[in-house]
């Protein structure tokens, strides 16, 4: 269902109680002013499924999302139909740090209709702590990245260029223990690599030589 009306005051609230409220402030309006610069949209029952100025595909301003259930799913700003500036998305339950799962900035490309990730994006684990962050050029990772296990512990740290993994890499398990050390070459493994099970031992499968991502013989 999509109404579009005048825009609504305020800011997107986070209970449910809130959404229902602007959106039946949205169907009064929608009656009255008929169609207009705000667009809303809901999963039925009066649960708002998305809303912002414009239209789909012709988005200004800033927009919000949310789930079926009505826990916010998505929020940041749009120009022309293209997502702009700092986006936030939400996992489908609160739990610690708001229940956050994204944050970072876009920025569009109008010659080629998209919006990709831009600078540096931190994601997290749904208890709240981080799980990925690094930087990204026109939607591809570039440099460092590191990436935390849900205990906060280490989980691994690489480099990449151009979207590939290129340069040394570690990998840890979730006690601090390594996994795996060596490095990347365009996404693939290459030269001396070392690799351990959990126990200690080395793994044969991540121990040797590497060429063009091949263990040789």
């Amino acid at each position: 269902m999509l109404l579009r009306a005048a825009p609504l005051p305020g800011t997107p609230g986070s209970s449910r109680a809130g959404r229902l409220a602007r959106w039946a402030g949205a169907l009064g309006a929608a009656l009255l002013a008929g169609c207009g610069e705000h667009t809303l949209s809901t999963w039925g029952e009066g649960v708002v499924r998305f809303e912002g100025a414009g239209r789909p595909r012709a988005e200004q301003g800033p927009w919000s999302a949310w789930y079926r259930d009505g826990q916010l799913r998505a929020r940041g700003r749009y120009e022309d139909g293209l997502r702009v500036g700092v986006w936030e998305t939400f996992y489908p339950s609160g739990g610690q740090g708001g229940g956050i799962q994204s944050r970072g900035e876009r920025v569009p490309i109008p010659e080629e209709g998209r919006s990709p990730r831009q600078g540096t994006w931190s994601f997290w684990h749904p208890s709240g702590r981080l799980m990925r962050r690094g930087r990204f050029e026109k939607g591809l990772e570039e440099g460092l990245f590191e990436e935390w296990h849900p205990s906060g512990q280490p989980r691994l740290r690489t480099q990449y260029r151009a979207g590939l993994l290129e340069g040394p890499s570690e990998e840890w398990y979730d006690d601090g223990s390594v996994r795996s050390r060596g490095s990347w070459s365009a996404g693939l493994r290459s030269g001396p690599w070392e690799g351990w099970r959990r126990d200690g031992s080395l793994d044969p499968t991540l121990t040797g030589t590497f060429s063009g991502g091949v263990l040789q013989p």
